[in-house]
C-alpha cells in the first residue's frame, strides 16, 4: 500500500516490464502518459501498447538496456503525443523499470535560448 502510493504520487511516468515485454506495472502518471485504461495496459507487450516506439529513437535504448544489462537513457519527441520526453530505463535483471519525464517547457526554454544566441 505505501510503495503503490508513493510511486503513483510521483509526477514522471514509472513502468515495470518483464522479460518478455509485457508490462507489470504503471503508475498513475504513465497511464495518462499513454493516454490509455490501465487494464488495457498491464500484461500486454510493450510493443503493442506503445506502437509507436517501434522504429523510434527510442525502441533501440529499451533493446540495449536489457541485451546490455546496463541503464540507459533517451531524450526526444513523441509526435503521437506532441511532447518532449526523457525516458530512463534500468535493467533490474528480470526486465525493465522505466521511467519517463515530460520535458516540453524545458526544452522549448531551451531552444528559445539556443535560437537567441544565433
Amino acid at each position: 500500500e505505501l510503495l503503490s502510493s508513493t510511486v503513483n504520487a510521483m509526477t514522471d511516468g514509472f513502468a515495470v516490464i518483464d522479460e518478455q515485454w509485457h508490462v507489470s506495472f504503471v503508475n498513475d502518471r504513465m497511464v495518462e502518459f499513454v493516454g490509455r485504461d490501465r487494464a488495457a495496459i498491464i500484461g500486454e507487450s510493450l510493443w503493442t501498447v506503445m506502437p509507436e516506439i517501434v522504429g523510434s529513437e527510442f525502441e533501440r535504448p529499451f533493446r540495449d538496456a536489457v541485451e546490455q544489462s546496463s541503464t540507459v537513457q533517451a531524450r526526444g519527441w513523441w509526435a503521437e503525443r506532441g511532447i518532449w520526453i526523457d525516458v530512463t530505463a534500468y535493467q533490474t535483471g528480470k526486465g525493465l523499470a522505466v521511467n519517463l519525464r515530460g520535458i516540453t517547457e524545458a526544452e522549448l526554454a531551451r531552444q528559445a535560448y539556443e535560437k537567441a544566441q544565433e
